[in-house]
């Protein structure tokens, strides 16, 4: 493909534009199909917002088609029994990879979003009690967040009280850490640790089949089921074990903020 150079305004931001920004995507980057469809609602959020501002005309949110078709992945969880094993792993190359198990079992165990354990402020803990935000959903503990072995908080976005029992691997983790988490490297980094953390452990030595879409084909990708761990393994963890075990969906979609069943 050939690349150029060019000013793009908002004004003059036709069809042709987004076609050839989404073939790039997909195309030169490789990028899959869930990943070119929030780069396109990135688009789509700034039209609107040109719309709101007036810079440009409503006409041309209906004239403009973005692709932001989803698909369901095929994605891992690991059971109880796995995670539980990769909580006893103690051969550590070096004390971030032992950190970064940590905070992916108390994720495993609790559905906290990697936005909201990974930044978890030390001053959010008080006299045993948690309180934090989740920044995607705007939920906050209550003061009283850690009380009688549960954990309780009212969710911003939905006003949802929410109060879940703590899985003594949860205590376990906080306490030995004086209830503060430790710091853990960014997003990417943190799925590269992980899966060396996770190769460690037989059971995770097994092949997997995950279907994806690439360059606008359904593709299977065969690797090590521990090759597959990512931040995102540990709530999907907690919510298919949850699932699993009996718990109410509706619980289970309040605790992890999930809006849909499926």
């Amino acid at each position: 493909m050939l690349f150029r150079s060019r000013v793009l305004y908002l004004t003059e931001f036709n069809q042709g534009d987004i076609d050839q920004i989404s073939d790039f995507l997909i195309i030169e980057h490789e990028l899959a199909m869930n990943s070119h469809a929030k780069i396109m609602m990135d688009l789509l959020q700034i039209i609107k917002y040109a719309i709101q501002l007036k810079k440009i005309p409503p006409s041309r949110q209906i004239e403009l088609k973005f692709d932001t078709r989803r698909e369901e992945t095929d994605s891992i969880y690991l059971t109880e029994a796995e995670i539980l094993e990769l909580m006893a792993i103690n051969d550590f190359e070096d004390i971030v990879e032992e950190q970064v198990r940590d905070v992916f079992v108390l994720g495993s165990f609790t559905a906290m979003r990697f936005s909201d354990y990974s930044t978890l402020n030390p001053s959010a803990i008080r006299n045993n009690r948690l309180e934090f935000v989740q920044k995607k959903t705007g939920a906050k503990l209550n003061p009283s967040a850690i009380r009688n072995n549960r954990l309780e908080f009212v969710q911003k976005k939905t006003g949802a009280k929410v109060t879940i029992p703590i899985h003594p691997v949860v205590r376990q983790i906080l306490e030995k850490y004086q209830y503060q988490l430790p710091a853990v490297p960014p997003n990417n980094e943190f799925n590269r640790i992980i899966k060396l953390v996770g190769a460690k452990l037989p059971s995770l030595h097994i092949p997997f089949i995950k279907q994806i879409t690439y360059n606008r084909e359904r593709k299977e990708i065969r690797q090590m089921k521990y090759e597959f761990l990512q931040t995102h393994t540990a709530r999907r963890s907690f919510c298919s074990n949850e699932y699993l075990r009996g718990t109410d969906p509706m619980v289970i979609m309040a605790i992890s903020g999930h809006k849909s069943h499926k």
